[in-house]
C-alpha cells in the first residue's frame, strides 16, 4: 500500500505518516499568509489566505474521498468512511488560520 494516499478501502492496520509529504504540505500552506523576512506567518482567519488554505484542504480531503461539509461558521468537516461501521469513529482537528506571526 503507498503511504501516500490514503483511501477508504485500505485495509492494513499498519498505517505511517509520509513525513515527505507533510513537510511539503506544511511549507506549502506556510506560503499563504509568510511574513518576508521571518518564520512567521500570519494568516488571519477570514483573510484571502484562510480562503486559499481552506480550499487547498476542501481539495486534498476530496482527493482522497472524504466527504466535505463546511457549517454556517465556517469549519470544515472532512469524514472519510472507514470500512467496519461498527467501530469507533477517530477524530482530529486543528486550525488552518494563525494569530499574528504564529
Amino acid at each position: 500500500m503507498p503511504s501516500a494516499i490514503l483511501s477508504p478501502k485500505i485495509t492494513d492496520a499498519t498505517l505511517r505518516v509520509d513525513f515527505e509529504r507533510l513537510w511539503s504540505d506544511i511549507h506549502q500552506t506556510a506560503e499563504w499568509g509568510a511574513v518576508p523576512d521571518s518564520y512567521g506567518m500570519a494568516r488571519l482567519a477570514l483573510s484571502n489566505d484562510d480562503k486559499a488554505v481552506r480550499n487547498w484542504f476542501i481539495a486534498k480531503a476530496t482527493k482522497i474521498g472524504c466527504e466535505v461539509s463546511v457549517d454556517a461558521i465556517g469549519n470544515i468537516f472532512a469524514i472519510l468512511p472507514g470500512i467496519n461501521k461498527d467501530l469507533a469513529p477517530i477524530a482530529m482537528g486543528s486550525h488552518l488560520d494563525t494569530q499574528f506571526n504564529g
